[in-house]
């Protein structure tokens, strides 16, 4: 770090030096009826000069012409501005522009003797100071401009007023009298023409009145970051389209990320591709819980985005390969030009589970097994009400009175479960001049987790630099390096499907007795019926460190007036990470107390070599063009190689691998895999009307055979700004009014496994010269598969994008249908076939679904209000299945919803003498009669249960939504967000896991769920299936029912931010080293709204255990900052 540190302030050094010159180079310049913004825009790139003017004095719809060649800055500002009411002046490096019809220095009329104001001039937003804005006297030429602190100076008449502007900024008035203050505090607001917004699309930025396609932005600033280690986190809720669900509650816990239904996007990070997954591994070999779930990016600071873009439609086609499930765009934060500016960015944060599964206390456990134990007694005697005989009084129970009575509850989730907490410090400075910007970044980032054995610490560095070398020559590049300190929780469900003899610290937890202590009177462990004990499995040590780095380079050059540009650019991203995992010999685990180890390492590394050439130029109002070409090559290799081993001493453990007795199984692999591409892109924005824009990607995988290497994948998109029509010009409320569509195609090759036939390792080995000469035979593991090519999708989208009254409202809605043809995957092979699998292109299904984004300022005064709506839906059909593909009788053969479920509905539990019983129930079993048996819904009402009566319901959410608010007045600001699904039913594992017989034979305990199920003894109205009900059998066509099913919709709180900025009219003398203090508060999902029972809706619950489901990963968390940021 010390060698890139050094390096990155050499390379400002070497920039700092011979940027005042500029006013002496000689410059040409030709415009012909050119709108004067263009001009001025054309100037400020050509010279590293910026201009200062008021947005009344510059009419921007105006057309200037202007020829001139080989002069000075002043030659061409001279012969612009010859014959108008502008005058400039350069003021280092702004030029400042002026009305020429008053006379310099003289008061307006009206006006009294002159004052000396002083003032600063900050983002009433962010308080940052507005660096080079404006400030004119009105009707003179007296002005000034705004420092590098947003300060100014200036002698100003009384009575007369002040106007403050800037770039991107509402214009200010101030009042100035006698009374005013001595110095004066001006905030200025964004100004909303948002249209104007550059929006980063592929392989460059587009207004956002421009756009063709389906893109939406997330600003990061606008996100809270105070407890969240990960981008993926910054964007659960906050995009229409964007179906972004929190998976895990595990410190950088994983969010399961999909755009608009699909798989994992890919994710591009200032133009370089970069993993999606985490580089997290398992302990191979060893038995452990799956206990790590994480999200990708690990090693990137939130706090170092300025933005992400979303490409949900035929904008990804620019991407080619693997873009079929859409791109994120991720652009990191640039330096800007002023004097060094340090911020600091840290808060504390308390992090609380939300309530986790309410389980049996000793004496409620102890009762319910004597009445399950009773009521199993009866049934497998044939006693009422299972049969016809009478209780004959045999029964013992379990627990007398006097047990239950004196029973001591074991909190068992107690050893597992805590609170947490997180510290986040960020550290950056950025600054520089128009020829070199810099943004250097540090970062930690610690949590203890809210389960035993669970945290991280997180260190990022990351510094950008950008550099204008030469006129024609920028230089620009970025490096992010970071490690990673984990230590994984012991959560999850079994391992190596052996149920709860192997069951997670959590899961075991859950299950235990409460009744049982945790130790026994010779202070060793309780073990009871195989299950581990969770308070000794805290000694269980699991820990991973991930390091890496990224970054890239690029190199810009402007060969032909701006209108001609060459850029190269290469990005690497570099990672590592050990996983140690170690049980000692103390610990009871998978029905043995043996010392068990694993080590495993793995690597890999993603390269990114582009370059482009592109045009932009436009001629005179009649038609903007914009093209680029390219091409491409990318590289990945992965490799890794672990060992596990036996029977150790617990103080060596990994250290010393040869000093384990038992057994030792080590195992390797490695990758490789490159893409190759060229590219293009052309479009027209003609008479500011019609947009009219195509791409296409031809790309080459190594994956497939050279007869099927190659693809093409082109898209074009249009947009009708029909507000810019002759016939819409009247209506002034509408801002933007824009119709827009879009076609491409997209591909994947995503596999999973090689189309080339490989070899590995035969299990037999064949030895010689008595068993002194060892061979391992290779077998042929598969064959060649030269026949599969490309996956394909076709997204077609049409939308309509609204901006009204002066921008105060505006948004979009979207309609979309992606086809997936020619999906990978396998399928049987002929009976005489080699193998019994082979790799196919097989099948189509569509995605089709709405999206609606609705943005409003409600309130824009010194009270401000805003508001954010995003909604979407999805749904995805089958076309066409592979061949031969099974069907149940009763299931939907064309257009069958992916998501389909089928059930039987349950209406009702039969009752202890049967009367409940309809005569459909009686045509299923004899067993279906049977007290406590689920009754199915005759649906059809034909008297009896066939495959006629099952439902289907396709089981999607109805609808995805976020909704935020953001408030402020004068130096307070209120954020509230929230996120949710409606409509998506799950099978609730805390039900599905409620069992009368556990209950039973005293083996496990259960949720308070259990007093639900029904039972003749003290719930004869019970509304879950008792211990008989297993006797209905499977039902007409081995169909399941619902009785496990519920209602998973939920609306969280996603965040409650509140905070308030001390500016300079406050810190006063403080303000000469402060700029400004943020203080805030944020609690992040306070609030969840559901009926769902036991665990979070949203929590991941498939864990591989028992009926694969998990009654033991890591629970959802909320947690509460208080933060400080000041600005130096």
């Amino acid at each position: 770090m010390n060698r890139i540190t050094g390096l990155l302030l050499a390379c400002l050094l070497l920039f700092q030096t011979g940027f005042e010159a500029a006013a002496q180079k000689r410059f040409s310049l030709r415009a012909d009826n050119e709108p004067i913004i263009k001009v001025i825009e054309r100037i400020e790139k050509e010279s590293g000069y910026w201009f200062v003017y008021s947005n009344e004095l510059v009419d921007e719809q105006e057309t200037v012409s202007v020829n001139v060649s080989n002069v000075t800055l002043e030659q061409i500002l001279n012969s612009l501005f010859a014959g108008t009411q502008i005058q400039w002046k350069i003021e280092k490096k702004q030029i400042v522009l002026k009305r020429r019809n008053a006379v310099q220095g003289q008061p307006a009329d009206g006006k009294g003797d002159k004052i000396k104001t002083n003032g600063q001039i900050i983002d009433r937003r962010t308080s940052e100071p507005v660096i080079g804005a404006a400030v004119l006297v009105e009707g003179t030429n007296d002005g000034i401009v705004a420092d590098a602190d947003g300060s100014f100076s200036l002698e100003v008449p009384t009575g007369s007023k002040l106007r403050i502007s800037s770039l991107g900024y509402k214009d200010e008035t101030i009042n100035i009298s006698s009374a005013s203050p001595e110095r004066l505090i001006i905030r200025l607001a964004e100004n909303l023409d948002v249209l104007e917004e550059s929006v980063v699309v592929g392989y460059g930025t587009v207004n956002k009145k421009n756009l063709t396609t389906a893109i939406a932005q997330i600003k990061a600033d606008d996100v809270p970051k105070s407890a969240n280690p990960n981008i993926n986190q910054l964007l659960l809720g906050r995009a229409p389209g964007l179906q972004a669900t929190q998976n895990s509650g595990q410190p950088d816990g994983k969010v399961n990320i999909s755009i608009r239904g699909g798989g994992t996007p890919i994710y591009v990070v200032d133009g370089v591709v970069m993993p999606a997954g985490s580089i997290s591994i398992g302990g191979e070999g060893m038995t452990m819980p799956s206990n790590v779930n994480r999200s990708g990016l690990g090693g990137l600071n939130p706090a170092d985005i300025e933005s992400v873009e979303i490409l949900k439609d035929a904008s990804a086609s620019i991407y080619g390969v693997r873009s079929a499930d859409g791109v994120i765009l991720i652009t990191t934060k640039k330096g800007k030009a002023g004097k060094p500016r340090v911020t600091y960015d840290g808060s504390y944060s308390f992090v609380r589970n939300y309530p986790y599964l309410q389980i049996l206390n000793a004496q409620e456990y102890m009762t319910m097994v004597n009445i399950f134990n009773k009521e199993t007694y009866l049934y497998a005697n044939k006693m009422y009400p299972y049969g016809g005989l009478a209780y004959d009084g045999g029964w013992v129970a379990p627990f007398d009175a006097k047990e239950i009575r004196n029973a001591q509850t074991t909190e068992w989730t107690d050893f597992v479960l805590k609170n947490g907490y997180i510290h986040n410090h960020n550290l950056t400075l950025s600054g520089g001049t128009e020829k070199v910007k810099y943004y250097l970044s540090g970062q930690y980032f610690g949590q203890d987790g809210t389960v035993v054995n669970s945290g991280m610490d997180k260190l990022t560095l990351h510094a950008n630099i950008d550099a204008q070398v030469f006129k024609f020559l920028n230089i620009a590049g970025s490096i992010n390096v970071n490690q990673n300190n984990y230590s994984n929780a012991n959560v999850g469900a079994d391992s190596g499907n052996a149920g709860a003899l192997a069951a997670s610290a959590l899961y075991a937890s859950l299950i235990l007795p409460p009744n049982i202590p945790e130790k026994q009177e010779d202070g060793s462990y309780t073990i009871f019926s195989n299950i581990p004990n969770p308070s000794s499995m805290r000694s269980i040590e699991d820990k991973s460190k991930e390091n890496g780095y990224n970054f890239n380079v690029s190199a810009t050059a402007n060969l032909w007036k701006d209108y001609l540009k060459a850029k190269i650019l290469y990005g690497m991203s570099h990672e590592n990470t050990i996983r140690n995992s170690y049980i000692p010999s103390t610990v009871y685990f998978n029905i043995m107390k043996k010392s068990r180890g694993n080590v495993h390492s793995q690597g890999r590394r993603y390269q990114t070599f582009e370059g482009t050439l592109s045009y932009s130029q436009g001629f005179a109002d009649v038609i903007n063009i914009d093209a680029m070409l390219g091409a491409g090559m990318y590289k990945q290799d992965w490799y890794g190689y672990y060992v596990s081993y036996e029977d150790t001493q617990d103080a060596i453990k990994e250290d010393d691998l040869s000093s384990a007795t038992g057994n030792i199984l080590p195992g390797s692999y490695r990758g490789y895999n490159e893409h190759r591409s060229v590219f293009g892109k052309l479009s027209a924005d003609i008479l500011d009307r019609y947009v009219i824009s195509a791409t296409v990607r031809m790309d080459g995988s190594d994956k497939f055979f050279s007869n099927q290497k190659y693809n093409w994948f082109p898209s074009v998109s249009f947009a009708w700004k029909l507000s810019n029509e002759s016939f819409m010009k009247d209506i002034s409320w509408i801002n933007l009014l824009k119709i827009r569509g879009s076609w491409g195609v997209t591909g994947a090759d995503n596999l999973g496994s090689s189309l080339y036939g490989n070899y590995g390792a035969s299990a037999f080995r064949a030895s010689f010269d008595g068993n002194t000469t060892q061979y391992t035979p290779y077998t042929l593991n598969s064959a060649n598969s030269w026949w599969v090519s490309w996956q394909k999708t076709y997204m077609k989208n049409v939308g309509l994008d609204f901006y009204f009254l002066r921008n105060r409202i505006s948004g979009s809605f979207d309609f979309f249908r992606n086809d997936i043809t020619r999906l990978l995957g396998t399928e049987p092979s002929s009976p005489l076939a080699m193998f019994e699998t082979r790799k196919v292109n097989y099948g189509h299904f569509y995605r089709i679904g709405w999206e609606l984004n609705l943005n409003t300022v409600n309130i824009d005064r010194a009270f401000r209000w805003e508001s954010s709506l995003a909604l979407s839906r999805v749904n995805s059909i089958w076309l066409e299945r592979e061949n031969n593909h099974y069907y149940e009788e009763y299931r939907v053969r064309e257009k069958e919803p992916m998501n389909a479920w089928y059930y039987y509905n349950v209406i009702g539990i039969v009752n202890a003498d049967r009367s409940n019983v309809p005569e459909s129930q009686k045509t299923i079993s004899d067993g279906a009669m049977m007290p406590g048996t689920p009754i199915i819904e005759d649906k059809n009402g034909d008297g009896k249960i066939t495959i006629d009566d099952i439902y289907m319901k396709n089981n999607v959410p109805a609808c995805y939504i976020g909704f935020g608010n953001t408030f402020s007045w004068k130096n307070f600001s209120l954020d509230i967000y929230m996120y949710g699904q409606v409509g998506l039913y799950k099978s609730n594992v805390v039900l599905n896991t409620t069992s009368g017989s556990w209950l039973s034979d005293n083996s496990r305990n259960s949720s308070v769920l259990a007093y639900k199920i029904w039972n003749s003894i003290s719930n004869p109205e019970g509304t879950r299936p008792g211990i008989a009900s297993g006797d209905i059998g499977a039902l007409p066509g081995a169909c399941g029912t619902n009785i496990n099913m519920q209602n998973a919709s939920f609306l969280k709180v996603r965040n409650i931010t509140f905070g308030y900025t001390f500016d300079e009219k406050i810190l006063k003398g403080a303000s000469k080293w402060i700029n400004s203090i943020y203080l805030y508060f944020d609690a992040q999902n306070p609030l969840t709204f559901t009926k769902y029972d036991g665990f979070d809706p949203e929590m991941y619950m498939g864990g591989g255990g028992e009926g694969g489901k998990s009654t033991g990963e890591y629970p959802a968390t909320r947690s509460y900052s208080l933060g400080l940021r000041l600005s130096f």
